[in-house]
């Protein structure tokens, strides 16, 4: 055992005091020493935003506008977004003329271009993501010829590149643009467009245990039909924000669950803009919301809240291009440990 007792300490030189031997401490204030090495404290900031061909992204914990990361590796609309706390993924949804299966990644610490990790499936937009340390999800979706929304859950490694596997299918096939998020264990998804009528929305809140493989478990309602919003948590509470009330409808609504339980969503507050086909993450304290579609027009805004503490979304800066239809990932979001 190593005992240190000092007021002040000089002369060490450049590389700073070195401690051998087990520590241990007496401290009269609330002390923790810093556990990692000096690259991975400090993390758990950074989330970036995809669509299009754009990668930026933002400190979570600052206000500020986004900044470039890099570029997908092509112009991908209606995708979708999970990660590790080393990793994002992108799913990569539409890519003209029809819908695509690839899978995409990046990881967190540098800046770059995103690298080619596998397929979906099968290719589909419009659906969500979601995951935990370890396994990534990708749920729902649709494809436009024919007209069809899918039910299909896939699973992947987020440590591993390769192709997805099935995980099973969500309760209907009413998952077309619904919200998604995940505590470690369980994974959500609220809300979404049926496909009869087509893009009437749907208020059934389902979930899977990401550890797990099998069909989506009932778990509640949302208060109103909802789609074309998104989700994110931390690892008690899921955020539902904003979309579409109904299929003429935009809405500011957000809603909350908490994750370990089941039960129907209950109101949150309001979004600063009511807006349609946004993109979520979180550092599992601060929730963001950028881009999307405000009535006539794409939008760059970015807005933020608190997850613990119930109240409406502000204005956080904005992304350095106006987009909608995306995804968004972080290195802390409430399904990491």
């Amino acid at each position: 055992m190593a005992i240190l007792k000092v007021d002040t300490i000089s002369g060490i030189g450049t590389e700073g005091p070195v401690f051998e031997g087990d520590i241990e401490f007496t401290s009269q204030n609330f002390l923790t020493l810093p556990k990692g090495n000096t690259e991975e404290r400090g993390r758990g900031t950074r989330g970036v935003f995809g669509g299009g061909t754009t990668l930026d992204f933002v400190n979570i914990q600052n206000t500020a506008n986004a900044t470039d990361f890099g570029d997908t590796l092509a112009s991908y609309g209606a995708s979708a977004a999970c990660s590790s706390r080393t990793r994002g993924i992108i799913f990569a949804g539409f890519l003209s003329p029809a819908e695509s299966n690839v899978i995409e990644f990046i990881t967190f610490s540098t800046t770059g271009n995103s690298q080619d990790f596998g397929d979906l499936t099968q290719g589909r937009r419009n659906l969500t993501g979601f995951s935990n340390q370890t396994r990534g999800i990708a749920a729902g979706g649709s494809i436009q010829s024919p007209a069809t929304t899918l039910n299909n859950i896939d699973f992947i490694t987020i440590a591993s590149a390769g192709n997805a596997t099935d995980f099973g299918d969500t309760i209907n096939p009413v998952s077309a643009d619904p919200s998604g998020f995940s505590s470690p264990t369980r994974g959500v998804i609220a809300g979404g467009e049926s496909p009869s009528p087509l893009n009437a929305g749907t208020d059934i809140i389902q979930f899977v245990t990401i550890a797990s493989t099998g069909n989506a478990t009932d778990f509640g309602d949302l208060t109103s039909v909802q789609s074309r919003g998104d989700g994110t948590s931390s690892q008690i509470r899921g955020i539902i924000y904003s979309g579409k009330r109904n299929p003429a409808s935009y809405s500011n609504i957000i809603e909350f669950v908490t994750i370990a339980s089941t039960g129907n969503g209950a109101d949150f507050g309001d979004a600063a803009t009511a807006v349609t086909n946004v993109a979520a993450t979180s550092n599992s304290l601060r929730g963001v919301f950028g881009g999307g579609y405000v009535p006539g027009s794409n939008t760059d805004d970015i807005n933020y809240l608190e997850i613990q503490s119930m109240g409406n979304s502000v204005t956080f800066g904005n992304l350095t291009v106006a987009r909608r239809e995306f995804g968004a990932s972080s290195e802390a979001h409430g399904g990491l440990d």
